[in-house]
């Protein structure tokens, strides 16, 4: 297994993931992890909750027609909401960032 970064999102990104702290899978740990665009990695890639984590990591962007035309093209499931009244209200859109692949 490993996993990236979606390639819509063209800088790097801090994460904050839980795994399992020891073999026995007692104890949890929270890992802050740096992943930069257009690299594949594999650490962690054999606890389950740490993959559980990659894949439940969503990010949320500002709505553009072509952010919603590229997600469309790509199958990458999205929702809209619009931001608070600060912002204006603009629509924003949320997507998983990040691509799992199993080898």
């Amino acid at each position: 297994m490993k996993y990236r970064l979606r390639d819509l999102i063209s800088v790097s990104q801090r994460l904050t993931l839980v795994r399992w702290a020891n073999p026995q899978k007692t104890q949890t740990k929270v890992e802050f992890i740096r992943l930069e665009p257009g690299y594949w990695y594999d650490k962690y890639a054999d606890d389950d909750m740490y993959v559980q984590s990659l894949k439940d990591w969503s990010v949320t962007l500002r709505s553009t027609p072509e952010l919603i035309e590229a997600l469309k093209q790509r199958g990458i499931p999205y929702t809209t909401k619009k931001g608070c009244a600060c912002s204006g209200g603009k629509l924003n859109v949320t997507f998983p960032g990040i691509e799992v692949v199993d080898e």
